[in-house]
Order: structure tokens, then sequence, then C-alpha cells
């Protein structure tokens, strides 16, 4: 009888354990981040820029010079010499014209772009609106903008596996890379990457910080 009362014990205790270490799993793992991954893959980038401007009437026509301020300019600046771009002028109804980039200049403040174009309508000092729209030809090793982060260099969140307290496990990791360009949406890279990439994340991630993702 005595033996039996013991092996009773044992079990329930054998049951309790096994109980608290799943119990404790789950509180575990429930408190690790919880991130969203993708991997890399061709794509097309669009990119779209609005500034403002002034109509300056010279001997060779009409030009504005606008500035796309630096902080919306998140990787090489995708317009060259001769591009086309939209304006609009404000004061006008179905006011819109077609110019074209004669000079781009860097600065700290941004990139000032001096457009030149015609128009009978207007007259030196109008305001002038001006969209750049470019469409990028296919690109390799693109990614959600929501991947790339920014300290000295931009650089992403990898998932690596590795054995934890818990048995196998999943850590971020950082990779620094160069990025070529960046639409707002989405991202190219120059090297593709071989592991999963962390797009979004429930809190800031630490460089070997478990993590759990969406199945």
């Amino acid at each position: 009888m005595k033996k039996k009362i013991v092996g009773t014990v044992g079990v329930i205790f054998l049951v309790v354990m096994v109980g608290l270490t799943v119990w404790s799993r789950g509180i575990y793992q429930n408190s690790l981040p919880l991130v969203r991954l993708d991997l890399p893959r061709t794509g097309v980038l669009s990119f779209h820029y609005t500034a403002y401007g002034e109509v300056r009437a010279t001997e060779n026509g009409l030009w504005t010079d606008v500035l796309i301020p630096s902080e919306e300019i998140t990787a090489d600046f995708p317009f060259y010499r001769g591009d086309t771009v939209e304006l609009t002028f404000p004061n006008e109804i179905n006011s819109k014209t077609q110019g074209y980039i004669e000079a781009i200049d860097n600065a700290e403040e941004g990139i000032h772009v001096e457009v030149s174009f015609s128009r009978s309508s207007v007259q030196d000092g109008d305001s002038v609106t001006v969209e750049l729209h470019k469409r990028s030809q296919e690109m390799e090793n693109v990614l959600p903008s929501t991947a790339v982060h920014l300290d000295d260099s931009p650089y992403l969140w990898l998932v690596q596996e590795q054995q934890g307290p818990w048995g196998t496990e999943y850590i971020a990791v950082k990779k620094y890379i160069v990025l070529l360009a960046d639409d707002g949406e989405k991202a190219a890279i120059a090297v593709a990457v071989d592991k999963p990439v962390v797009v979004a994340s429930s809190e800031p991630l630490t460089e070997g910080q478990p993590i759990r993702f969406y199945p």
C-alpha cells in the first residue's frame, strides 16, 4: 500500500513538473518580441517627390528651382538631367505642363532641382508645384522598406536558429547592407541574404535577442 502511495505521489509530482515546465515555456515564449518575416525578391520601385517653387522668367525661357529636402531622400536620388517632370500652377485650372530637369545640385539641406518648361499663361514669380515620378527597372533583392534600419549604416535584422534553454530557438542578428534605393514602401539592397528578414517587430530588437514570429 505504501509503495502504491509513493508511486502515485511520484506520478503526480511528475505531472505537476511537466505542467509547470510547459507553463513556464509558454510564459517565456509570450514574453519574446513578435516579428513578421519576409525574403528578398525581385521587384520594381516607384519614386515620387513633390516640391514647390516660383516661376523664373529668363531670356532662355521659363525655369523654376525646387528643393527636395534631405529627410525625404532615403537612398541615391533616382532622377537625372533630361528626365521629364510634371508642373502645375495653383492659380490656373487644368494647368498641367511637362518640364525637363536641367540641373541637379547636392546640398546639405537636400537636392536642388532646376527645371525648364514652356507655358504662355504664367509669368515671373507665379507659384508652381513640381511632381517628380519615376519607376525603376526590375531590381533584385527587394524588401519592404520597414526591413531597413539606420545607425551609422543601413542594416537588416536576420533570423538565426540556435539551441536555447527550451530547445531550438530563433534570435535576431544584425547584418549591415548597401542600400541601393528606397521608395518609401520598398527597398532594394545590393547583396542577397540567405536567412529570413524581420520586416516588422512588436518592439525594438537587440543583437542576439530571442524572438517569436508569425507562422
